[in-house]
């Protein structure tokens, strides 16, 4: 994708798809990611990605 982080989301997939890209590192749950209700309709997926740090 060459725009990133558009308003309410991060990337467009390849069948147009608006997708939002989360990310936490922390495990269970303690380990939160933050969404804006405002613009949470302009989402068509969310990815959430743990990162293992150890």
């Amino acid at each position: 994708m060459t725009d990133v982080n558009q308003k309410g989301y991060d990337v467009v997939g390849r069948d147009g798809e608006r997708i939002s890209v989360k990310t936490t590192a922390v495990a269970g749950s303690g380990g939160h990611v933050v969404f804006t209700a405002a613009t949470l309709y302009l989402v068509d997926r969310i990815i959430v990605l743990r990162v293992n740090t150890e």
